[in-house]
């Protein structure tokens, strides 16, 4: 019975490695995508900025 209960916790563990690795490519991917958002956004600030600066009126 010892020798098939520490069995079952090396299968878990390697399926919880697994679903870890998932996730972290989507979380990955999420990231990516929201940073990518803020960066356009940012550039776009940046660059009205620049013009309320650049024309006096």
């Amino acid at each position: 019975e010892k020798d098939a209960m520490e069995d079952d916790p090396g299968v878990d563990e390697d399926l919880g490695q697994e679903s870890i690795k998932i996730d972290s490519d989507a979380v990955r991917k999420k990231f990516l995508e929201k940073s990518n958002e803020i960066e356009k956004k940012q550039s776009k600030e940046k660059e009205e900025a620049y013009k309320k600066e650049a024309t006096p009126f």
